[in-house]
């Protein structure tokens, strides 16, 4: 008698292989292992060796694995406290030039590049005269060591000394005056300037947006500007919001807040949807703006129709290049629609389109759906 063999078939159930019964010493090669079934039932590959002898060691190396200590990831890496990473590699690739400081670096990362050699020098210039400033107050270069094992707060505190000096915060926020609209509040919790940034723009209300979703409403990427427009939806422009994120979805009218696409706005797009991607403890209220803005501008058509309506102020970009940037963004991202703050947005976007088709006599079509996976930009 003959072994069958079958392809083996994730929808079909069907097995990998099938020996007849009553098949004594029977061997296949499959995948470049040969495997018997002996008259006494055990199964061997070619050495002799038994599948409960290998699946033995297999369970062994994958025990000795999960115990082994890492060499490159270090102990506070998904935890709540580690909150600055590299820039993920298919964001980098994208937008490299938009990633790299230009002038300062801050940090390790770019650390001892030749292009910031002169502000190095400077920064050991400041530094030095920061610590003779305070000198007076019997505060050192000593204590800010020690103080270093701290957090930042702690080190600025140290170089107040008797004045009635404004928090490390209030001092960020001062130095962005102009941009920042939000409650100070709301900002204490940022852990960096980047983090900073993120909480002063994204929207103060979220509830307002996202609502309840029903648990049969199936959220789904939109088409672009055009294709919306086309379909009966009209893109309207809000210029007073209290947030850029500030998307709304009413009867047919899909609005979002005048952005400008210049070099700030687009900074800290791009580096709040990087850090919303590799921190977990965050809303990804920038990666769902990315990819809303990523499906409505998908060519250099969609980017001048938002233009003409009031949207998209492109003083800094060509509508290629406009396209070319939010259509690359958008396809960089892993996003929880379900979850996100617009996915009523996606949803009352989708069932007006879905209706209008079929009042029209046209076939249902379901979009694409996404799993896991500054100056007017920025009031």
């Amino acid at each position: 008698m003959e072994i069958e063999t079958e392809p083996y078939s994730l929808d079909r159930g069907r097995p990998l292989f099938h020996v007849d019964e009553g098949v004594a010493d029977a061997e296949i090669e499959l995948n470049q292992l040969r495997i018997g079934r002996r008259s006494n039932g055990t199964v061997r590959t070619c050495d002799g060796n038994s599948v409960e002898d290998l699946e033995r060691a297999w369970l062994i190396s994958m025990g000795d694995g999960i115990k082994q200590i890492p060499k490159l990831l270090k102990t506070s890496a998904g935890k709540i406290t580690c909150s600055i990473f590299r820039v993920p590699p298919n964001l980098f690739e994208n937008f490299e030039n938009s990633y790299r400081p230009k002038i300062v670096s801050i940090g390790p990362y770019h650390h001892g590049k030749d292009n910031f050699e002169m502000i190095e020098e400077h920064k050991w210039r400041f530094l030095g005269s920061f610590l003779a400033r305070w000198q007076r107050n019997g505060v050192g270069l000593n204590k800010y060591f020690h103080a270093m094992a701290s957090i930042e707060e702690t080190i600025y505190d140290l170089s107040k000394g008797f004045q009635n000096s404004s928090s490390l915060l209030e001092l960020a926020l001062r130095f962005f005056k102009g941009a920042v609209h939000s409650p100070i509040e709301r900002l204490e919790e940022a852990k960096h300037l980047l983090d900073l940034f993120r909480l002063i723009f994204s929207p103060l209300s979220i509830a307002s947006i996202n609502g309840e979703l029903n648990s049969n409403q199936m959220v789904q990427l939109i088409p672009s500007a055009r294709k919306l427009n086309l379909a009966g939806i009209k893109l309207k422009a809000i210029s007073e919001s209290d947030s850029s994120l500030d998307i709304k979805y009413n009867f047919g009218i899909l609005e979002i807040p005048t952005i400008t696409t210049d070099d700030f706005s687009c900074c800290v797009l791009l580096n709040c949807v990087a850090f919303e991607q590799c921190y977990s403890h965050c809303p990804k209220h920038f990666t769902a703006y990315a990819a809303l803005m990523g499906c409505l501008i998908k060519t250099a058509d969609d980017a001048e129709l938002l233009s003409t309506c009031k949207i998209l102020e492109n003083y800094f970009m060509s509508a290629e290049e406009a396209a070319k940037t939010f259509s690359n963004l958008g396809r960089c991202l892993a996003l929880d629609l379900q979850g996100c703050y617009l996915s009523q947005v996606f949803v009352g976007v989708n069932e007006f389109r879905e209706r209008k088709s079929l009042s029209k006599g046209g076939q249902r079509i379901n979009g694409p759906h996404l799993g896991m996976g500054g100056p007017k930009f920025f009031k």
